[in-house]
């Protein structure tokens, strides 16, 4: 049996703003060129419950062929543009308008770190994405985290959101529970959770999906 299974995502933020055409949508230190132009070291990672380490597992990605697709799959998001998501995903057909519509409301997109471990067959890397957004009329940045699949076919990434295989699926899935990505979600919530105490305006705003 074949489970279908699209782009994850580890902690996405659960709203949905109804109003579109907000200012400009930037992204930030998300150009792609090097990993050291781009990232923090991991050393440097926000978070007070990982003693200034790494997560176990995870590497700061220093390919440069995932970064310049991760750069352009936020990219895309941003501006809307189906089209060019339709190029970085592996089933265009099954992107959903959770994706489509995630980043509407927000008004800077600044990605911060991608952490990856080896994957599967089909997934050759499973990609950790942290990013800070924040959001049209609010100066509160948020923390995000995704959860990416990627593929590579002789030396050309694509993010992958088609069908896998039962066993591939379990190997994922045991990835995604991993101690080292573990840490890493609870240390992002905990700042997400940190971030929204913070501004009461901003909470009130994401809970009610954005309206």
């Amino acid at each position: 049996m074949d489970k279908r299974l699209f782009v994850a995502v580890v902690l996405l933020l659960a709203f949905s703003a109804s109003a579109c055409g907000y200012g400009e949508r930037k992204i930030e230190n998300a150009t792609g060129e090097t990993a050291d132009k781009i990232y923090i070291s991991p050393t440097e990672f926000p978070s007070d419950g990982m003693s200034g380490r790494p997560a176990t597992s995870l590497e700061v990605c220093g390919q440069e062929g995932i970064l310049l697709l991760t750069a352009s799959y936020y990219s895309a998001l941003a501006d809307g543009d189906l089209p060019a998501l339709n190029a970085l995903v592996s089933n265009p057909e099954n992107l959903t308008e959770n994706v489509l519509n995630r980043f509407q409301g927000v008004s800077k997109i600044n990605v911060k770190h991608v952490y990856t471990v080896d994957g599967t067959k089909t997934v050759g890397t499973v990609a950790y994405v942290y990013c800070e957004l924040t959001f049209e009329g609010y100066d509160t940045v948020v923390p995000s985290l995704d959860e990416l699949f990627i593929s590579d076919s002789n030396g050309t990434y694509t993010i992958f959101n088609g069908t896998l295989s039962t066993e591939e699926y379990n190997s994922l899935s045991q990835i995604s529970q991993g101690e080292g990505v573990t840490q890493l979600v609870e240390s992002v919530n905990r700042s997400f959770n940190e971030a929204l105490d913070s501004d009461a305006s901003l909470k009130d705003y994401i809970k009610n999906g954005g309206a």
